[in-house]
């Protein structure tokens, strides 16, 4: 047990600054076996760390283990390899990684749609499409009125009321 590495209590460090993450706290509830987590590995100098990828291997209770996905890269963790055994809990876990594997034998077609639906699920596309061109806040503002209006008159959105309409 003389490799031990110390791995960055991220969710004390996010109550010291005031952020409450709920929906990172959803996810972690929702993790399975198999899950990319990622975790910083501090390094031993003072305030530097490594953010890792880790593979999720067991979980039991608020205790999970996983293995390295590949070896990090700052010297300080150079006895660290890929497979490496990592035990962490929920409040060490820095996000979820959203990509995924391409799995031994599976067609790359299959593996693109796979793909395509992970990035439709996270918005990712929506987000890209609406900031590929700059629009000025004052076309914003009237493409939201339009909308408001149109809502208005198919009877989904109550009118507006008060002083600022």
């Amino acid at each position: 047990m003389g490799n031990r590495v110390e791995i960055e209590n991220i969710e004390e460090r996010r109550l010291q600054v005031g952020i409450d993450d709920v929906v990172l706290r959803e996810d972690i509830r929702g993790l399975a076996v198999g899950d990319l987590v990622k975790l910083t590995l501090l390094t031993g100098t003072a305030f530097a760390g490594e953010t890792v990828l880790v593979r999720i291997t067991s979980i039991r209770g608020p205790a999970f283990r996983g293995k390295l996905v590949c070896k990090p890269a700052s010297t300080g963790l150079s006895r660290l390899g890929m497979g490496s055994l990592v035990a962490f809990t929920a409040a060490h876990i820095h996000s979820l990684a959203s990509g995924r594997e391409v799995y031994e034998r599976e067609p790359i077609g299959a593996a693109l749609r796979r793909f395509k639906k992970l990035l439709e699920r996270s918005g990712l596309k929506k987000e890209l499409r609406k900031r590929k061109y700059y629009e000025k806040p004052c076309e914003v503002r009237r493409r939201a009125a339009l909308r408001r209006q149109s809502a208005i008159s198919k009877g989904k959105a109550p009118p507006r009321t008060g002083a600022f309409q």
